[in-house]
């Protein structure tokens, strides 16, 4: 398998990124004030790239504008799975299609059913952290015609004819595959490893949220389906200090009583169940794949104290959090 890793910090000029784009065949413009030479750095910081399987590409930036600009580039038929990490980034503009806006911590599913030409004005010192991972269809053709029988499908339908969809995800593994690009824990083959593993684990749960919701869809109708799909990435987004539950209503054009009948029959568990188990599950990844400490995990999701994250945990997971504890 071929698994390309690139990594480059330091300044960036619109000739380097038009050579680069022309090594990859891409069709990009860059647009700059005119009183800046094309050698000119346009932007300063950290640019990584991987490519994982055919047909699976991450990259991460953490970069900082030096001028006012906008840069277009023809995105391949694909989807972009696209997180903002920090700072701040101009809407994503395609033709035809409403201005795709960017929260911090949200991630989007963007679907590509053809080659679109995609343009985003930037800003003289505004800082972004970015993550993407971009799905093309290679890596599907491994699968043949037994996608159309698994959760993939739902994937894919995002990059088929008529799939030029956004939809969003929670950001918990794109993040941490972020972080790790940046602060590789583990190095060598077994770094590379891990990091597939993330990539398809995310595949992996895009692809059973988006049948989730094609089974709410179903049971609820499109229009409850969607409000509690919005109520459940508002809780994702804001696990320390959720909304409160008429608040989080109002929020999504639902009234209480609907919505958390919508969570009962969903999840199983109640909007307050519901924000614990995602608490303890971000967590779980804090305290697992990041080696922090009990009390330090809780406080970043929300807990208080150890001892009610850890009596929290037990009775989620049916062991103490130590017991996962990352060992390198």
């Amino acid at each position: 398998m071929k698994h390309a890793s690139i990594r480059v910090d330091g300044e960036f000029s619109a000739s380097e990124l038009l050579r680069e784009a022309a090594d990859r065949a891409m069709h990009v413009a860059v647009e700059m004030p005119a009183t800046i030479q094309v050698d000119a750095p346009m932007m300063r910081g950290t640019m990584v790239s991987s490519e994982v399987q055919p047909g699976l590409e991450i990259t991460c930036q953490d970069l900082v504008h030096l001028y006012d600009g906008s840069f277009e580039a023809e995105v391949g038929r694909s989807l972009m799975c696209a997180l903002l990490l920090e700072g701040e980034s101009e809407p994503m503009l395609l033709p035809g299609r409403p201005a795709i806006e960017h929260v911090v911590g949200q991630a989007l599913l963007i679907g590509f059913s053809a080659p679109t030409p995609c343009r985003r004005h930037y800003r003289a010192g505004r800082r972004k952290h970015a993550f993407a991972l971009t799905i093309k269809p290679a890596f599907f053709e491994r699968f043949e015609d037994s996608v159309s029988d698994c959760g993939l499908a739902e994937i894919r339908a995002l990059i088929e004819p008529g799939g030029d969809a956004v939809v969003t995800q929670p950001g918990s593994i794109l993040a941490t595959l972020a972080n790790d690009m940046f602060h590789q824990s583990y190095g060598g083959q077994l770094g590379r490893l891990y990091q597939e593993s993330l990539v398809l684990r995310f595949v992996v749960e895009a692809s059973a949220r988006l049948r989730e919701h094609g089974q709410l869809c179903r049971s609820l109708g499109r229009r409850r389906a969607e409000r509690l799909r919005d109520a459940r990435d508002i809780l994702d987004a804001s696990l320390i200090k959720p909304p409160k539950t008429l608040e989080l209503a109002q929020m999504v054009g639902s009234n209480v009583t609907s919505l958390q009948a919508g969570f009962k029959q969903a999840c199983g568990t109640t909007i307050f169940g519901y924000v614990r188990k995602r608490r303890l599950e971000m967590a779980r990844i804090l305290i697992g794949e990041h080696g922090l400490g009990i009390a330090e995990a809780g406080y970043k999701v929300g807990f208080t104290s150890a001892a009610a994250v850890t009596a929290a945990y037990r009775r989620h997971f049916g062991q103490a959090p130590t017991r996962h504890t990352h060992r390198r």
